[in-house]
């Protein structure tokens, strides 16, 4: 595994979001298992006050880019899908507009009764939509941080939600723009 360039770290002595300095180490030796995208070896802490977890060193602002070199958010849409791949948009389709009052199409009637049987699946869909409440108030706004590519804005705007996002990863950014996404 290639270290982090030991320059381009930052030590966090505070806690980032109660600014307390007592913490325990939660994790230690962690590498990006997911993405495969951040190089180096991590310790993530925890405040012993509010209970906040966060890594010591970080990399500095400068080097931040180094993680989203090769991450997922800069790959294209897939041109085309299987027969599966549609059936299962279609219920998913389905599950949301029972869920959210929305009208994605193209949809399956079945999605809404299927879906919760499927706990895997469920489980599935109501991250994609990040547990969203299915009954917001309006006026129905999301701010996400750290968009990367858009996915989750894209698919909140055609929930109804006056989404907006932000991202630090030019790359991305640029591709959450190409696609519509504010």
């Amino acid at each position: 595994m290639t270290p982090w360039p030991e320059e381009q770290l930052d030590s966090v002595t505070l806690c980032p979001l109660c600014h307390a300095p007592e913490r325990t180490v939660l994790h230690e030796g962690l590498t990006d298992r997911i993405f495969f995208s951040a190089p180096g070896r991590w310790t993530l802490y925890r405040c012993t006050r509010c209970h906040c977890a966060y890594l010591d060193p970080i990399p500095n602002q400068a080097s931040i880019a180094l993680a989203y070199q090769n991450y997922y958010t800069h790959g294209a849409e897939p041109s085309g899908t299987s027969w599966p791949g549609r059936l299962k948009q279609f219920l998913l389709n389905d599950y949301f507009n029972a869920h959210y009052g929305s009208s994605l199409s193209p949809h399956s009637p079945l999605g809404r009764w299927l879906i919760p049987l499927l706990p895997l699946l469920k489980n599935k869909a109501d991250m994609q939509v990040r547990h969203l409440p299915c009954s917001p108030q309006t006026p129905k706004v999301l701010a996400d941080i750290g968009c990367g590519n858009g996915d989750f804005l894209a698919l909140a705007a055609r929930l109804g939600w006056d989404a907006w996002g932000t991202d630090m990863d030019p790359q991305a950014v640029e591709f959450a723009r190409r696609r519509g996404t504010k």
